[in-house]
């Protein structure tokens, strides 16, 4: 009787060393297919490394939501339209400008 009590304490013990698995419910099977495809060839069927994987995708190229994409997306857009705007511009004519002491410009046409 004393064996079996100490063999439930070292199993006790082990499991509070151990860390908690992951039991996740309610996943549509597709999804949960996909998942099972994507830990079988890209993490040698580890799931624990497939869930890191999808985390760290979702944090560098997604970011917190679609805010992050979305953000640059609109950044690079306005760069484009700046550059588009820039090959727009026609070059003006040149006037001689001369600016006095005092501050003021005057213009000299030329003849």
């Amino acid at each position: 009787m004393t064996e079996g009590k100490e063999a439930v304490k070292e199993v006790k013990e082990f499991l509070a060393k151990s860390k908690p698995a992951l039991i996740v419910n309610r996943v549509p099977q597709k999804t949960l297919d996909f998942f099972y495809l994507l830990a079988k060839e890209d993490c040698s069927d580890d799931y624990g490394m497939a869930l890191k994987h999808l985390c760290d995708f979702y944090k560098g190229a997604v970011g917190f939501g679609f805010e992050r994409t979305e953000m640059k997306v609109d950044l690079l857009s306005e760069q484009v339209a700046e550059l588009q705007s820039e090959s727009q511009v026609q070059p003006q004519e040149k006037q001689n400008v001369i600016r006095t002491v005092d501050g003021k410009e005057k213009v000299i046409k030329d003849e």
